[in-house]
């Protein structure tokens, strides 16, 4: 579950604890304050109170009210030695139900510091200030000068340590019965909320305080360093293994790393409160509350931080994809152009690993499903929060750039997980030229090419040739495949005559070892033939084409993606060639097959298939192509100008046809 949904529960509850200060008054001098509790220490009457002044100032504030006014000026960002003007200390006196001190009303300036005021002034002021100070010194702000045993505690950013998550909490778990494999919801109830149970919130003054609130000792927490955004869905288990995993490869010390977790940093004892009172009604608790003020408090928290660490698992189909809050904490962290690390657990890490070594098309149709994430099928536990957040969406950036956005860091995950891992081997000196390292070369650079990264992966290919080469790695089928993806580089990098040269190669070895009859055999030929149109060998790029459809037919492959590529293809030889009608037939059948697949029409496409239709006269159906390609242009936002301008400027020259096409009303 996402933080934000619980940012908002607080709020109701809250309200009702500013309405409790309110109505304690002065009498909360009374018994309240022996029996005050002090966050991780004694009851508050333990503590020594400050000598008592002559005005009787100190008097007048129970331990409960000191602690409360601490509050209010933390809140209002005044330390305990600022300058404090009379206004000030009035408001945040009656906020906590204390008269403002009689040595004090009328003579302070506005503001005034302690040490701008008369000696009886600022003597009842110090004093007020002191007895904060001795019942609850932990209150400084963040950055306080003065000397603090846990200087975090009760601020908005405090975040618990991965140490702590690994040793402590862990232990919490198994003692009460459960394990690693337990999930945050099941765990919650019985080891988070409980650990604050006893505790005197230090933020509002009420008991019942968050689990990170629950916990001292700068081992175990401080200001946050990242917030993790996740689902209560994941286990406890992959949680810490993850975050562990990411403290080891970044460096970082796992005692002084601290993570804002909604489940520990949000006071659950006021979550149940408030849903308690509003007799667990979803609907009618979040209409409590403006969607824009909790939607603030989580803004807040991502801009104090800057830096969301987001995880996923399992690697294939992230649960964290399927709940509308976690998809709209990453686009919130872009949108606020904050840094977002993803993150998976060591398992899961391990399976994508092996699924490239071992898969030739696993992690690619991963890479397709992530680019296809649409936010309108996520779900969340609290179905105003899901009307919410889609309404916020179509209001701002509109569906399409919010899917583009989230799924463009999640494809970008895969690939760059999958380009370090293959990496990583070539720097350690471990890569070799069995098949398995051959198909990881070779899916690794299909996912960077799939995402545009051209020049990384024709870096990845050339290494793995110079690797092959070197150690006179016999002609198989992987051999041949290492030069069919070398060949697509340099033709994507316009070195037709060397791309020429590499696809000769592959299917030479294919012929050599008889796999020519192959879906691999098919694919060297359409990329050879593809190469060969670029060259303008339009009679040899027609032959190898045709090889091609022969192999991809009596392998029944007419009906896949090979097949509709070869339509592609054969489509813009025959435009070249003068044949229209030809090319908007093949442009058509490619569009089917690749929609039916799954694989997605391009932009390029539409455009070949907009310009094959205008030629024929079809200025209708041209129309359509190109404004869905300048559509799929817009939502992705294309940044080839070249791209864009071309679309534009074919538009403009067929709308006026199709006007002079309709037929009068």
């Amino acid at each position: 579950m996402g933080a934000g949904a619980f940012f908002r529960r607080s709020e109701d509850h809250r309200a009702q604890a500013a309405d409790a200060f309110k109505a304690k008054g002065a009498a909360g001098a009374g018994a309240e304050s022996s029996e005050a509790i002090l966050p991780g220490g004694p009851p508050a009457s333990t503590v020594a109170a400050p000598p008592e002044a002559s005005s009787g100032a100190a008097a007048r504030l129970s331990a409960h009210q000191a602690r409360s006014l601490a509050h209010v000026l933390r809140k209002e960002g005044i330390g305990l030695d600022d300058s404090v003007g009379e206004q000030q200390l009035r408001e945040a006196l009656e906020a906590v139900g204390a008269p403002l001190p009689e040595a004090l009303r009328g003579r302070l300036g506005s503001p005034c510091a302690v040490g701008g005021a008369s000696a009886a002034e600022g003597e009842v002021l110090r004093e007020v200030l002191a007895q904060v100070e001795d019942v609850l010194p932990e209150h400084r702000p963040l950055g306080s000068a003065a000397p603090s045993p846990d200087a975090s505690l009760g601020h908005p950013l405090r975040g618990v340590s991965v140490y702590h998550l690994g040793s402590d909490m862990l232990r919490d778990v198994d003692a009460v019965g459960l394990g690693p494999q337990s999930r945050v919801y099941e765990v919650e109830p019985v080891v988070i909320r409980p650990r604050g149970e006893k505790v005197r919130c230090p933020r509002d003054g009420l008991p019942g305080a968050a689990y990170v609130d629950a916990v001292t000792g700068v081992d175990h927490a401080g200001p946050a360093t990242f917030m993790l955004s996740y689902t209560w869905g994941y286990t406890i288990g992959d949680i810490v293994d993850s975050l562990s995993a990411f403290c080891e490869r970044e460096r970082l010390n796992q005692k002084s790393t601290y993570v804002w977790m909604c489940a520990l940093c949000i006071n659950q004892h006021q979550v149940m409160a408030a849903s308690s009172a509003k007799e667990s009604d979803d609907l009618v608790r979040t209409e409590s509350v403006p969607f824009d003020h909790f939607r603030q408090e989580f803004g807040d928290r991502v801009n104090g931080i800057k830096h969301v660490v987001a995880l996923m698992a399992p690697w294939d189909a992230p649960l964290y994809v399927t709940r509308v809050w976690c998809v709209f904490e990453m686009y919130t962290a872009d949108e606020m152009d904050v840094k977002v690390t993803i993150i998976m657990p060591p398992r899961e890490e391990d399976a994508l690993r092996a699924n490239l070594r071992k898969d030739r098309q696993g992690a690619s149709d991963v890479i397709r499903k992530l680019g296809a994430i649409d936010v309108q099928h996520a779900q969340a536990s609290v179905p105003r929060d899901r009307e919410c957040i889609l309404d916020l969406v179509a209001k701002g950036p509109g569906f399409d750039q919010f899917n583009h956005t989230v799924g463009r860091h999640l494809q970008n995950w895969v690939v760059d997980t999958s380009e370090n891992y293959l990496q990583s081997m070539f720097d350690s000196g471990t890569a070799t030229v069995d098949p398995e390292f051959m198909l990881l070369c070779e899916n690794v650079n299909k996912l960077l090419r799939q995402m545009r990264h051209t020049k990384r992966a024709t870096d990845i290919v050339e290494k793995a040739l110079s690797l092959m080469e070197q150690s006179d790695c016999p002609l198989t089928v992987d051999r041949a495949n290492m030069y069919r993806q070398i060949g697509i580089a340099r033709r994507e990098k316009a070195q037709f005559d060397a791309a020429d040269k590499a696809f000769a190669e592959a299917s030479r070895i294919h012929e050599a070892t008889n796999t020519m009859e192959s879906a691999e055999g098919a694919l060297v030929l359409l990329n050879w033939g593809i190469n060969k149109v670029e060259l303008d060998e339009l009679d040899g790029a027609s032959n190898t084409f045709a090889c091609a459809w022969d192999i991809a037919r009596r392998l029944d492959l007419a009906g896949t993606n090979v097949g509709g590529l070869l339509h592609r293809w054969s489509g813009i030889l025959s435009f070249k060639q003068g044949h229209f009608a030809k090319a908007a037939s093949e442009a058509g059948e490619a569009m089917d097959i690749f929609r039916r697949t799954g694989y997605g029409v391009g932009v390029e496409l539409l455009f070949e298939a907009g310009q094959a239709r205008e030629q024929t006269g079809d200025f209708e159906g041209a129309l359509e192509a190109l404004e869905e390609a300048r559509a799929i242009c817009e939502s992705k936002k294309c940044s080839n100008e070249d791209r864009r301008r071309r679309i534009e400027t074919a538009i403009e020259r067929v709308r006026p046809a199709v006007s002079l096409e309709m037929p009068a009303p």
